[in-house]
C-alpha cells in the first residue's frame, strides 16, 4: 500500500495540515462573507446618508418657501433677514445633496437637482421685491388717503366760508365723494380684484370731475385759494397714482408667485423621487443582505460538517493505519517471547517503522530458530 511507505510522523503531519488547509479555508470564506457583509453595509449606509441628505433638503426647501410666504404677508425686515439665513442653509444643503449624488454615480440628476435649485432660488428675490412693491403701493395709497381727507376738509371749510350757495350747492356731493374715493381706494388692497379696482378708479376719477367742477364756479379765486384745490386734486392724484402702482405690483407678484410655486413644485419632485429610489435602493439592500446572511451561514455549516467528516475520517484512516500494523507486530512480538516461531511477519516489506520493527522480529525469530536447532 502507499501508506506503508509512509513514516508515522509524515502521516501524523500530513494530517494536521490537512486540518490546518480546512480551518483556513474556512476562515477565508468565513472573511468573504464578511467582506460582502461589508460592502453591503457600505452601499445600504449611502443610501441611508442619501435619504437623510434628501429629508434634510426638502425641510430645509419648506422652511424658506414658508419663510418667504410670511414675509410676502408682513413684509418685516426681521422676515427678510430670516430669508437670507435660510437661503444659504438651503442652499448649502442641496449643494451636499448634489455632491453625494455625484459621488453615487448619479450625475445625471445630480445636474438636473442642481439646475432645478438654481431656478427655484433665482425666483426668491423678484418675489421679495414684488411683495415690497406691494408694500410701497399700498403704502402709497394710504398716504393718499391720509392726505386727502386733511385737504378735503379744509377744501369744505373754504368752500363754506368763501360761498354758502356754492357751499349748499356741493357739500353733500363733495363729502360723499371724497369718503367713495378713499374707502374704494383703500379696498383695492385688500380685495386685489379687477372689480375693487374699477371702483376705485370710478370714484377718484369722478371726485377729480367734482374737483374740476366746483373750482369753475367760483370766480376771482386767488392764488392761495387756488392751491387748496391744488392740494385736493393732488390727494387724490396721489390715490390714482398708488392704484396703478399697486395694480402693476400684483401682476408681477402673481407672476413671480406663480414661477416661485412652479419652481417648489420642480425641486419637491426630484428631491422625493431621490428619497422614494434612495429609501427602495435601502430596502432591497437590506432584503440582500438578509438573504445574503442566510445562505452565508447555510453554506457555512455544510462547509464546517464536511470539514468535520473530513477531520474524523483523516483520523480514523491514520489511526488504524498506525493501530492496525502496531498491534501485529505487537502480536509478532508477543508469540515471539513465548517461544512461539511460528510467525507471519506481515509488515517486513513494510517502508515505514513498523517494516523496521518486523524486520527486528525476524531477527529474533531467525535467532531463535537458530537456538530451537543448537539445542536439538
Amino acid at each position: 500500500m502507499f501508506l506503508d511507505r509512509i513514516r508515522i510522523g509524515s502521516r501524523i503531519f500530513a494530517g494536521f495540515f490537512v486540518l490546518v488547509v480546512l480551518l483556513v479555508g474556512l476562515s477565508a470564506l468565513s472573511s468573504t462573507y464578511l467582506l460582502g457583509f461589508g460592502a453591503h453595509a457600505d452601499r445600504i449606509a449611502k443610501s441611508t446618508g442619501l435619504v437623510g441628505l434628501a429629508n434634510d433638503y426638502a425641510l430645509r426647501l419648506e422652511r424658506l418657501s414658508n419663510q418667504v410666504l410670511l414675509f410676502a404677508q408682513t413684509v418685516d425686515p426681521l422676515d427678510r433677514e430670516g430669508i437670507t439665513i435660510m437661503r444659504q442653509a438651503a442652499e448649502q444643503s442641496g449643494a451636499t445633496l448634489v455632491t453625494q449624488l455625484r459621488q453615487n454615480g448619479d450625475s445625471d440628476r445630480a445636474d438636473a437637482l442642481e439646475s432645478l435649485s438654481a431656478d427655484y432660488i433665482a425666483t426668491l428675490e423678484p418675489l421679495v421685491l414684488r411683495a415690497e412693491n406691494l408694500s410701497a403701493a399700498s403704502e402709497t395709497m394710504l398716504l393718499g388717503a391720509n392726505q386727502l381727507g386733511k385737504s378735503a376738509s379744509q377744501l369744505e371749510d373754504f368752500i363754506a366760508k368763501r360761498d354758502p350757495v356754492i357751499a349748499e350747492k356741493y357739500a353733500d356731493k363733495l363729502g360723499a365723494a371724497n369718503l367713495a374715493a378713499i374707502v374704494n381706494s383703500l379696498q383695492f388692497p385688500i380685495l386685489r380684484t379687477a372689480e375693487s379696482l374699477d371702483a376705485a378708479r370710478t370714484q377718484t376719477s369722478a371726485l377729480t370731475d367734482l374737483q374740476e367742477e366746483i373750482k369753475a364756479s367760483f370766480d376771482g379765486l386767488t392764488r392761495n385759494e387756488k392751491k387748496l384745490f391744488s392740494y385736493a386734486i393732488r390727494d387724490n392724484d396721489l390715490l390714482k397714482q398708488g392704484a396703478n402702482q399697486l395694480e402693476a405690483s400684483i401682476a408681477g407678484f402673481r407672476q413671480s408667485m406663480d414661477d416661485f410655486k412652479s419652481a417648489v413644485r420642480e425641486v419637491q419632485t426630484i428631491t422625493q423621487n431621490i428619497r422614494t429610489d434612495a429609501m427602495t435602493n435601502q430596502t432591497a439592500l437590506v432584503e440582500a443582505a438578509h438573504n445574503q446572511s442566510e445562505n452565508s451561514a447555510l453554506t457555512n455549516i455544510v462547509v464546517a460538517a464536511i470539514g468535520v467528516l473530513i477531520a474524523v475520517a483523516l483520523a480514523l484512516g491514520i489511526a488504524i493505519s498506525i493501530l492496525r500494523p502496531l498491534r501485529r507486530v505487537n502480536g509478532d512480538m508477543t508469540r515471539l517471547s513465548e517461544n512461539d516461531t511460528d510467525i507471519t511477519l506481515a509488515d517486513i516489506k513494510r517502508r515505514d517503522e513498523f517494516g523496521a520493527m518486523s524486520r527486528t522480529v525476524a531477527i529474533f525469530r531467525e535467532n531463535a530458530l537458530k537456538i530451537e536447532k543448537m539445542a536439538e
